[in-house]
């Protein structure tokens, strides 16, 4: 009898150790090789997402719908496939929509890129477009780095940049600014 739980700790020892080594082998399938060169592969990808944000008195003040999020936890990143954001701010309700965008956890910031526009509906309609929207939270900014566009009651703004100062609302045009008033 000794000699046979001699024989089955000696078998599960053995088998122990070829399961140790064959996942000590796997290992290098799972993670891959370390390599410089080498993309990171996503942590997360989500697609047909809808998100939403609330504010202290529990309403949506944030909507983003998007066809793809890919997260990359390496880096806290973000790209989104198809963004479209519905915003409300106390100046009104927004439409923004892009071909893709990007977030980085750390920075807070947000960007915006292709076809971005901007949409505010009501009595003063106000339409934004821009190839590139660059939002940041540390100082509550949103950047246009090339040219932009926008339409307000009549009139039509062009400008090589702007800047948004969102706690305070004002716009600022910057490069080249012209405005073209249609007569009412």
């Amino acid at each position: 009898m000794k000699r046979q739980g001699l024989l089955s700790l000696t078998g599960i020892i053995l088998l122990s150790l070829i399961v140790m080594m064959t996942l000590h082998e796997w290992d290098d399938v799972v993670t891959g090789p370390a390599s410089d060169t080498q993309e990171a592969l996503p942590t997360l990808k989500l697609t047909g997402i809808q998100g939403r944000h609330f504010d202290e008195a529990g309403r949506s003040d944030v909507t983003l719908d998007a066809d793809a999020v890919t997260w990359q936890e390496d880096g806290e990143q973000a790209e989104i496939r198809g963004p479209r954001l519905a915003v409300t701010l106390a100046s009104g309700d927004w439409l923004i929509t892009a071909e893709r965008g990007s977030m980085v956890q750390l920075d807070g910031a947000v960007a915006l890129q292709g076809n971005v526009r901007a949409t505010q509906d009501g009595p003063g309609a106000i339409t934004l477009e821009s190839d590139a929207l660059n939002y940041s939270s540390d100082d509550e900014t949103v950047r246009s780095p090339g040219p932009v566009i926008l339409r307000h009651q009549q009139a039509v703004t062009r400008a090589g940049a702007l800047r948004a100062d969102m706690r305070t609302n004002v716009l600022t045009f910057t490069d080249g600014v012209e405005t073209e008033y249609a007569r009412p």
